[in-house]
This record gives structure tokens, C-alpha cells and sequence, in this order.
């Protein structure tokens, strides 16, 4: 998604954040925050199963996931690749897993 144009969408709405307050608050609110819910929510899910350790601290597991996708996004200095996703969210998995 990141390497569309709705990437590119994004990409300004970031630029936009940094210097208007209320367009930072809208983002966090409209776009971040439900998918952080829903990321959360499923990290729960994966704790109960059994699948991810139950003494992790889930946001910051989410922040680990979360960051290298935004860095490469808002830095520009590499695009990500489905194969680099897969293997930073791997990585990330199995320090988290049980």
C-alpha cells in the first residue's frame, strides 16, 4: 500500500502533520488509531492462543512492528518490498513468539 499513490496520499498527510496540529490529531484519529486497535486487538488474540508470549508490552511489539515500515515511509531512503515486511514482521514475531 505504502508504495501506491494512497502511499503517496499518506506520505503528505505526514508533511501536513509536522507543521498543522489539527491535521496531525485528525490523522492520528481517522487513520492510525484504528488500525493500532485492530493490531492490538489481534496481538491479544495471539497471546491468549498461545502464539506470542503473554509478558510482552504490547504497544511497544506494536512500535517494533510498526516503526521500520514508517521510517522507510517517511525517510524515503529505501522502498519497502512484501519479502522486507515479511521478514521484519518474522523477526519481530520470533522475538515475541513463546
Amino acid at each position: 500500500m505504502f508504495n501506491s499513490p494512497t502511499g503517496q496520499l499518506i506520505c503528505e498527510m505526514l508533511a501536513a502533520s509536522a507543521h498543522d496540529p489539527d491535521t496531525a490529531e485528525e490523522f492520528r484519529q481517522r487513520f492510525w488509531a484504528p488500525r493500532r486497535a485492530r493490531s492490538k486487538a489481534r496481538l491479544q488474540q495471539a497471546i491468549q492462543a498461545g502464539q506470542v508470549r503473554d509478558d510482552i508490552d504490547i504497544e511497544l511489539a506494536l512500535d517494533a512492528l510498526y516503526r521500520p515500515v514508517w521510517l522507510r515511509l517517511t525517510v524515503g531512503h529505501k522502498r519497502s518490498t512484501q519479502p522486507q515486511a515479511a521478514t521484519i514482521v518474522g523477526n519481530i514475531i520470533d522475538g515475541i513468539g513463546p
